[in-house]
């Protein structure tokens, strides 16, 4: 999740730059792609799913879940923090 959280954050950077933006918007998904490919806990599809969503929604700015940079940046933060510890 923490590759995921990066290309969130360049996401994010992109916003005003349409042709960055989408770019990001399509490493995002293909990066859940690989998660639910690879998921093996059932419990943990939905999440995904529901990321897929909200995500997508924030790249395109459409406002349908209302998600602010600052909730993603707190969802996305410990899965960071996280990796970082390992490494």
């Amino acid at each position: 999740m923490a590759n995921l959280g990066s290309e969130v954050m360049r996401l994010q950077s992109a916003r005003g730059k349409p042709l960055d933006a989408q770019a990001s918007l399509s490493r995002c998904m293909s990066i859940l792609n690989e998660y639910e490919k690879t998921e093996t806990t059932p419990s943990r599809k939905p999440e995904i799913s529901m990321l897929r969503r909200v995500l997508a929604d924030f790249g395109e700015g459409k406002g349908e879940f209302d998600v602010t940079e600052d909730e993603l940046e707190d969802y996305f933060m410990p899965f960071a923090r996280r990796f970082l510890a390992m490494h």
